[in-house]
């Protein structure tokens, strides 16, 4: 018997779009949920972040490298620890599926960051490069690659504030 719009194992157009736009959600969320865990420099909700066998690059001037979510996370807290505000802005995002457990993505970034002391600022402009993949019904970063655009390291003029308690890491 061939499936009919009444069936169960049919599956609509407008089903299939659904699932799209959910997984899409999904995506651009987990691209938040990392910008939110580097600006609050929280290794823990970072390292969730990630599948089952990443790869974090960073490329020149300031290239980097960590595989496995071990040294992924630690690369994140060598790379904070340079700094006494470190704030990543993800803005547009294209993503594209190739089925539904795998997708590539690409989004524009900006960055900007000023030691403690005020000596060194950094301010860039670059693109993250991702592919990303679906398990246990999470979506996850298999790889993100960081390419730089625009790069300044003239002084940051202004003033940095800390986060109210309730925002850092181990508040409840």
């Amino acid at each position: 018997m061939k499936p009919t719009s009444n069936t169960p194992t049919a599956r609509s157009p407008f089903r299939d779009k659904i699932e799209q736009v959910v997984a899409e959600f999904e995506i651009r969320d987990l691209a938040a949920r990392f910008s939110d865990a580097v600006n609050l420099n929280d290794p823990d909700a970072f390292g969730v972040l990630w599948g089952s066998d990443p790869v974090w690059e960073i490329g020149e001037p300031y290239g980097n490298k960590a595989s496995g979510n071990a040294e992924i996370v630690a690369l994140l807290r060598r790379l904070w620890q340079s700094w006494g505000f470190f704030f990543q802005l993800t803005h547009s995002g294209l993503i594209e599926f190739q089925n539904e457990s795998a997708a590539t993505a690409r989004w524009s970034m900006r960055e900007m960051a000023r030691s403690t002391d005020g000596s060194r600022s950094y301010d860039n402009l670059a693109i993250y490069e991702d592919r990303l993949e679906k398990a246990g019904g999470v979506w996850r970063f298999a790889r993100r690659s960081y390419h730089y655009i625009w790069l300044s390291d003239a002084p940051l003029v202004g003033r940095a504030f800390p986060l109210p308690a309730h925002m850092t890491r181990g508040a409840k």
